[in-house]
């Protein structure tokens, strides 16, 4: 059912729906699954489904699902979706019945309560965090871990992209790698042509991508830094750099490296801007690689 919320039609997700006998029913339960489908395909937020926990009794069931936001990466948005098991299996009923969410109301408080403190924990369980030992990845590593990056936010896959994320061991850090990786993924769906490596720069700390994207014809160059682990070569999300000549730019690059700097050390910082300032370099010199095409 969570994958075909991604789907660019509800088609899918009205296969796996009870549809009620009656052409009024029906038809209000098809609003009620399309209702639910929407939001996930909002263009100025990305939303994902994250599933918490399950309780069956009988030939009923409820699920809890977290509903991810882009736009608010820390808010607590517990909703439970029913199923009802038929001669076609277990379907999901966009519209309960009353007795049946009279049945599980008090499992569902309870869940709720429980799982508002630790959905954000069981959901970065899969991000490597870092230690003090920071060490480049080769060449080949960091390009096949941030290519594998890409392809899972490209097809929105939140939790397959956080996988293949490290993060500092700040209190800040859960909520900025959620952040960050939500707006990657918001903004991938916006673009038509997919990202693509421009170039890899090795240094003592980091081996960092210079990535292209192209949205509405404009270029936009994010270094993204791979550092490597026990788990293998990991992408530091919460670092966002971007090479630009542009002031502003520039500004929130000092600010990234300075919390760099705050976790990692002032090498380990240095180390990562030598790598943007040589990516900055080859872009302003006309570096000549592959880009998106037009």
């Amino acid at each position: 059912m969570i994958g075909t919320l991604r789907d660019s039609s509800p088609a899918k997700l009205l296969r796996m729906a009870l549809l009620r006998t009656s052409p009024e029913d029906a038809s209000a339960d098809c609003l009620g699954a399309t209702h639910f489908w929407s939001p996930f395909h909002d263009t100025a937020a990305f939303r994902h489904a994250i599933p918490l926990a399950m309780k069956t009794s009988g030939n009923e069931a409820v699920s809890l699902l977290q509903i991810f936001s882009s736009r608010e990466t820390g808010q607590t948005d517990i909703r439970p979706v029913y199923f009802e098991k038929s001669s076609s299996g277990w379907l999901w009923t966009p519209l309960p019945r009353a007795g049946v969410m009279n049945e599980f109301k008090s499992w569902i408080e309870t869940e709720t309560g429980t799982w508002s403190e630790k959905w954000q924990d069981t959901l970065l369980s899969a991000v490597t965090v870092l230690d003090k030992n920071f060490l480049p990845p080769s060449q080949e590593e960091a390009r096949s871990c941030v290519e594998a990056w890409l392809t899972a936010v490209r097809q929105g896959d939140l939790e397959k992209a956080l996988s293949l994320s490290a993060r500092f061991s700040a209190p800040k850090s859960t909520v900025t790698t959620l952040r960050n990786t939500g707006y990657e993924i918001l903004a991938a769906r916006r673009n038509r042509e997919p990202a693509s490596i421009r170039g890899i720069y090795q240094g003592h700390f980091w081996t960092a991508a210079g990535v292209i994207t192209v949205l509405d014809k404009k270029p936009s160059h994010p270094l993204y830094a791979v550092v490597k682990t026990t788990a293998g070569p990991r992408i530091l999300i919460e670092t966002d750099l971007i090479a630009s000549g542009n002031r502003s730019r520039e500004y929130l690059n000092k600010e990234a490296l300075g919390l760099v700097a705050k976790s990692a050390g002032t090498e380990a910082a240095a180390d990562l801007r030598s790598l943007l300032d040589r990516y900055q370099s080859e872009i302003a010199s006309g570096f000549d690689a592959p880009v998106p095409s037009k």
